[in-house]
């Protein structure tokens, strides 16, 4: 005996691409602030100027990929920040992350 059941999920398709926009923004949020305290400091400038969108976090000053590319073992003015801070706040939140977009799912579905 065998048994087959199959969903059409159309509907939840159209319904989750309708919200694709708002979740990805509520995500792009709460990583560029999850990352923050990870991106270095010294006079705020660069952690200042962060500009986000649903499609991406940019740090637009002209310093900030060299920054970021900065090798372990560099002498950073305030502790816990350093290159690779998106790398960083992953390690620390990603499970964070990931109830964000759960619970905006939840929230856009709703709407």
């Amino acid at each position: 005996m065998s048994l087959d059941i199959t969903h059409n999920l159309t509907g939840f398709d159209k319904l989750l691409d309708a919200c694709k926009d708002g979740i990805q923004e509520e995500l792009a949020e709460r990583v560029a602030k999850d990352m923050e305290p990870y991106v270095p400091k010294d006079t705020g400038a660069l952690r200042g100027t962060v500009k986000v969108s649903k499609d991406e976090i940019v740090y637009p000053m002209r310093y900030a990929a060299p920054v970021y590319d900065m090798p372990d073992g560099t002498h950073w003015t305030t502790a816990g920040t350093g290159g690779k801070w998106f790398e960083e706040a992953k390690s620390h939140h990603m499970n964070d992350w990931n109830g964000t977009v759960a619970e905006s799912i939840a929230r856009q579905i709703r709407r």
